[in-house]
């Protein structure tokens, strides 16, 4: 007799229903700025990261703009692991378009 066969399956409390958490009920938030030496550098990796940005996710929202120099991420989240998993994946966008415009010159906006 193998060792999975000793194990019990837990019943999963995903539903199709549970998956779709509406907009007012995110009750985690993450605010953040990153500042750029100009709005131009700023605005370039806001062209790099919007793509992952827009991507809607059941559990999470972001949001990311530019205001002067500064650029801004808004996520929300129904829970912490929602949360932590969008900050991940938007952080990890910034940070490797922030490298890339440092190590090819930010004279070539």
């Amino acid at each position: 007799m193998s060792a999975a066969s000793h194990t019990k399956r837990r019943k999963s409390s995903y539903t199709k229903e549970s998956a779709v958490v509406p907009l007012n009920s995110f009750p985690y938030s993450f605010k953040a700025r990153f500042f750029f030496d100009s709005k131009e550098q700023a605005l370039t990796v806001l062209k790099a990261v919007q793509p992952d940005v827009k991507n809607s996710f059941s559990r999470s929202r972001s949001s990311l703009y530019v205001r002067g120099s500064a650029l801004k991420l808004e996520i929300k989240a129904a829970d912490l692991t929602a949360l932590r998993a969008s900050f991940n994946s938007v952080m990890r966008s910034i940070l490797v378009s922030g490298n890339v415009l440092n190590a090819f010159g930010k004279e070539n906006l």
